[in-house]
C-alpha cells in the first residue's frame, strides 16, 4: 500500500482498494450507473482508478486520461490501468469493441467523401475492418501493407472486382 497524493491519511493498493489510517479500516467504495468506482475521501468522491493511477503508475507525458485496458470499469487492478490521451482512449474503446460503429456514422463519413471527395484540397480514406481481429485501417494502403499486398490489389478485393479472400472490409 502506498499513500495517496494529497490525502496523506489515506493508503491505496495496487488492487484498488483505499484503507483509511484514520479508522484503520477498508473505506466502502460505490459502484455508481456510470460504472466506475467511487469513493469518498475529506468530503470529496474521487474515482478509484485515478487514485490507483496517481500513485502507482508515471505519468511523464502527463497523458490525461487512465484507461482500463480490459475495458471494464470496475477492474481498478494496477495491471488493468495505464495513461492515454483522450483520442488513445476512445481509439482503443473501439478496438476492444466497447464502441461499436453505427451504420449512421458509417453513411455519414460515405456522404461526406461523396461531397468533398479531394477538392479543396480534403482527402478522405475509406476505413478498412479487419474482421478476423477487429483492427480498424484508415484506408486501404494501411491495411495491405499488414498482409504483404499491393493497395491496388487489395482494393480489387473490396471493390469487388476481384473475389475477397481476405478478412478486410469496407466500414
Amino acid at each position: 500500500m502506498r499513500q495517496i497524493k494529497d490525502n496523506l491519511d489515506y493508503l491505496v493498493t495496487v488492487e484498488g482498494r483505499i484503507f483509511s489510517l484514520k479508522t484503520m479500516r477498508f473505506m466502502k467504495a460505490t459502484k455508481r450507473p456510470d460504472g466506475y468506482v467511487y469513493v469518498r475521501i475529506a468530503n470529496k468522491t474521487h474515482r478509484v482508478h485515478r487514485l490507483v493511477a496517481q500513485t502507482y503508475i508515471l505519468n511523464p507525458e502527463n497523458k490525461p486520461q487512465v484507461n482500463h485496458i480490459d475495458g471494464n470499469k470496475a477492474n481498478n487492478m494496477l495491471c488493468n490501468l495505464e495513461w492515454m490521451t483522450q483520442s488513445e482512449n476512445i481509439q482503443h474503446s473501439f478496438d476492444i469493441g466497447l464502441r461499436p460503429i453505427s451504420e449512421a456514422v458509417r453513411e455519414s463519413g460515405r456522404t461526406l467523401a461523396e461531397k468533398f471527395g479531394s477538392k479543396n484540397g480534403f482527402v478522405f480514406k475509406k476505413i478498412v475492418l479487419d474482421t478476423a481481429t477487429g483492427v480498424f485501417y484508415e484506408g486501404v494502403q494501411a491495411a495491405a501493407d499488414t498482409i504483404g499486398v499491393t493497395k491496388k490489389h487489395l482494393y480489387r478485393k473490396l471493390s469487388g472486382e476481384l473475389k475477397n479472400t481476405t478478412k478486410f472490409k469496407y466500414v
